[in-house]
């Protein structure tokens, strides 16, 4: 056996128990743990407040989904997402050209 070779296992385990943990807090008290993700994703201040509502809301759905790989998968995944979505909300002439309508004669 390779010294070490045991760590992904290692970390998919821990990886696990921490997201089962973060899951009961959840369950226990929602509203804390929605003041914990503002703490620490603080770019969901740049998402109007509709979006940061929905955002919030499928994080935790995706924390309290499972604790398997693919389940903390799409919650990084949707993470990722929605920060790329809130980095063009930092930008109001960025945010204002995607919105649309788009045409391409007058791409300015």
């Amino acid at each position: 056996m390779e010294p070490h070779s045991e760590y992904p296992a290692i970390m998919i385990s821990g990886s696990a128990v921490a997201f089962g943990i973060l899951a009961s807090v959840v369950k226990a008290n929602r509203t804390l743990v929605e003041d914990a993700l503002a703490t620490q994703l603080p770019w969901l201040a740049w998402l109007p407040n509709d979006a940061r509502t929905e955002c919030v809301s499928e994080l935790l759905d995706h924390l309290t989904a499972g604790t398997t790989p693919s389940a903390t998968l799409l919650f990084s995944r949707a993470a990722r997402e929605w920060q790329s979505t809130a980095e063009v909300h930092s930008d109001p002439e960025l945010a204002r050209r995607l919105s649309g309508p788009f045409n391409p004669q007058n791409d300015d």
